[in-house]
């Protein structure tokens, strides 16, 4: 298995370097890099990691809004990362058990992890999590993998014959698959820059708007 990143998102710097800590003692030997990620302020900013080819999966507090940083939780942050890559592996990590707001979307995740099973890495617990984790990330890249060469083999059938009804379909539902993220990221650019031009025209109605000063010159 060639490297992979799996981001880990929490609020607190404490636990977030605690966590990732746990997790390469448990992960030792792994092609896997734990990447500690802050929240970002909208739920969006996340969809800049997703075109990365090596974005593996996502392990997230679910008591992100705690702080005060951001008002979302981490079945909500889920819930966008899902809409967005239906087979990309998502976890939720929890100090306080089974929580209703993950529960009653339990689907949308993969599992619910307890903080406290990462903190042996010999207990039986985290040693089972580690195989059914890179299993599981064995099958997102052999998914990814076969949707790629589907999407390649697709493609370059349309450049020498007309494809079926049905293969035209599946052949734009793969391009759209490929480029959601990268569109997600490049509106969030453009609305920065929306942003920017619109400071930019207040300033100088602001200005035009003042008065020219005189100056006197001396006889």
């Amino acid at each position: 298995m060639e490297e992979q990143t799996v981001y880990l998102v929490d609020d607190d710097a404490k636990e977030l370097r605690a966590n990732r800590r746990d997790l390469e003692t448990i992960f030792e030997g792994s092609p896997v890099r734990f990447k500690g990620v802050q929240p970002f302020k909208q739920l969006t900013e996340y969809d800049s990691l997703l075109p990365r080819s090596d974005t593996a999966a996502f392990l997230i507090d679910q008591r992100l809004q705690v702080s005060g940083v951001v008002t979302y939780s981490g079945i909500e942050l889920a819930s966008h990362l899902r809409s967005i890559s239906t087979k990309l592996p998502i976890y939720i990590l929890t100090n306080y058990g089974t929580d209703p707001g993950v529960l009653a979307n339990e689907q949308t995740i993969e599992e619910i992890i307890e903080k406290d099973d990462l903190t042996n890495p010999h207990d039986h617990k985290a040693v089972r999590f580690k195989a059914r984790f890179l299993r599981r990330l064995q099958g997102f890249r052999d998914v990814l993998t076969a949707r790629e060469q589907r999407f390649r083999d697709l493609l370059m059938k349309s450049l020498k014959e007309n494809l079926s009804a049905s293969e035209k379909e599946e052949l734009e539902n793969l391009e759209s698959e490929r480029l959601l993220p990268v569109h997600s990221a490049e509106l969030k650019e453009i609305d920065a820059m929306e942003n920017t031009i619109q400071e930019l025209q207040k300033l100088l109605r602001r200005r035009s708007s003042k008065p020219g000063k005189r100056t006197s010159r001396k006889k």
